[in-house]
């Protein structure tokens, strides 16, 4: 299966793809984030930071935001988060995934095993899916905040930005060997 789904992603990586899943990603950034940021800013009547963007936090903060943001914006968020936000994830791990497949075949053609390094997006993908589950089941449950769900949140989210992380450092890492590469031949 895990062979099938990375022919699957070698076979549609272009350049094309890659600025269509670019473009779509800054949907969510530029639009659809900040419009549902600043309804949850206007619950709470203060700047907030919402727990995605976060890469640890405590059940003591967790029930404070939740209770600033009322009942409406816990459930804005908690909606938020298995639909905006499971759509997301989707979009920004396929469009490292395909960064990825055009690049390590051609940083490191001698290494045929590099093409596996495709798949660690997805990695980042089941972190986010996870935190994103754990985030709404504590908005829908509050007032009971779970010591362990945050933990299990916290854990997610270090799954999510490690391996989100990482994926972008190859992809910078083999950038810059096949711009090496094209400067060593001019």
């Amino acid at each position: 299966m895990l062979y099938r789904f990375t022919q699957f992603i070698l076979r549609i990586a272009s350049p094309r793809v890659a600025l269509l899943l670019f473009a779509a990603i800054l949907l969510f950034i530029f639009i659809f984030f900040p419009l549902r940021h600043n309804r949850l800013e206007s619950y709470a009547g203060y700047p907030l930071r919402v727990f995605d963007t976060r890469l640890f936090y405590t059940p003591a903060q967790v029930s404070e935001s939740a209770n600033d943001i009322g009942e409406s914006g816990r459930h804005l968020y908690a909606v938020t988060e298995v639909t905006l936000d499971f759509a997301f994830p989707l979009l920004y791990t396929t469009w490292l995934s395909v960064l990825l497949a055009l690049v390590t075949p051609k940083a490191w053609p001698s290494r045929p095993a590099a093409e596996r390094l495709i798949l660690l997006p997805f990695l980042a993908l089941l972190g986010d899916l996870a935190e994103n589950a754990c985030l709404a089941v504590l908005m829908w449950t509050y007032p009971l905040i779970p010591p362990w769900l945050v933990g299990l949140s916290n854990l997610a989210s270090l799954v999510k930005w490690g391996a989100g992380l990482a994926a972008f450092g190859l992809i910078l890492i083999g950038s810059t060997v096949c711009v090496v590469k094209w400067l060593q031949r001019k």
